[in-house]
């Protein structure tokens, strides 16, 4: 506003006002490339470069000399000649880069038409009214997810007869399941347990989100397809067992970990061990206490376990139990 009324003198006024109260600005200016702090108090070097530049476009005008050198010395050190410089050239170089072509979409994911029609209004021809018809489609593929859904497979027995003789039926085998008569099937047991375990989803959340999508299921039905999986997976467990006891060195570790007793509804510390032997193959059994030795018939203690090896093992000074290899 007070350049363009031309009242040169309050300007340079307000910049040599501008000048003094900003003492720090030369030293804050050597210091900006090494600390990301904003001071919301000093004047931007863009803002200086804007006023310095409208006092130079005035005709028959001429700064204070004291005005001058700070004009000279704040240009120097925030380089504000080659500040509009380097934007323009920066500009350039945005017109000048090409972006990079987007990668397709992984084949083996199922595509799914999804077919645009034309409006009703503008299916006529506008030249002679008649019914345009189809001569293709342009298509674009665009990334989308399909929401879980829980479905009742019904499994259909195929069975067999002879018609000639009446002999005996033939039916097809029973599917496959986690139990003898289960009610749900081995994808959503296997989705229970890699959600819990895998992804660190608990059993009350997987609760909540089957209620979302239509079913209600209690805790204690979760629990159990866990369980079923466990015994499922016994025979794996199994195996790792015998191939880290056979290893050259085994590790052996354990942590405290509480559980609730559903006998006594009551929170217990229990102690989960953890065997790993040579190729990272490891498997862990938990305990209801931190003994050495099991306090139940379907538990091993480490103990236990180190009888039925013969090798180094390491461990940590733990003072539950002592064990000569």
């Amino acid at each position: 506003m007070l350049l363009a009324e031309a009242r040169i003198e309050e300007v340079v006024a307000l910049v040599a006002k501008l000048a003094a109260t900003n003492a720090a600005l030369l030293r804050m200016l050597e210091t900006r490339s090494a600390s990301s702090h904003k001071n919301s108090e000093i004047v931007s070097p863009a803002q200086l470069a804007l006023l310095l530049s409208g006092l130079a476009k005035l005709e028959g005008q001429e700064r204070p000399e004291d005005l001058s050198k700070v004009d000279d010395e704040l240009r120097e050190k925030a380089n504000i000649d080659a500040l509009g410089a380097e934007d323009k050239d920066e500009d350039a170089k945005k017109k000048d880069r090409k972006h990079s072509p987007r990668r397709p979409f992984p084949d083996k994911l199922r595509r799914v038409e999804n077919v645009i029609r034309v409006p009703t209004e503008q299916r006529a021809c506008p030249r002679c009214g008649g019914e345009r018809k189809c001569i293709g489609h342009d298509v674009t593929e665009t990334l989308d997810l399909i929401p879980a859904e829980f479905v009742v497979r019904q499994d259909k027995r195929e069975k067999l007869a002879c018609e000639e003789c009446e002999g005996k039926l033939c039916r097809a085998p029973l599917p496959d399941k986690l139990i003898e008569r289960g009610r749900f099937g081995i994808q959503l047991a296997a989705c229970i347990v890699v959600d819990k375990y895998h992804d660190g989803l608990p059993l009350h959340r997987h609760r909540q989100r089957f209620e979302r999508l239509g079913v209600s299921m209690p805790i204690s039905t979760l629990v159990d397809q866990v369980t079923h999986v466990a015994n499922a997976m016994t025979i794996l467990q199994q195996a790792a067992m015998l191939e880290v006891l056979a290893s050259h060195v085994m590790h052996l570790d354990g942590t405290g970990m509480p559980v609730l007793d559903e006998y006594r509804n009551e929170t217990r510390l229990g102690t989960l061990w953890c065997y790993v032997g040579d190729g990272n193959v490891s498997f862990c059994l938990y305990n209801s206490t931190g003994k050495k030795n099991r306090r139940r018939e379907d538990e091993l203690g480490p103990e236990d376990v180190l009888t039925r090896r013969s090798g180094l093992v390491v461990c940590d000074a733990s003072g539950l139990f002592v064990s000569a290899v």
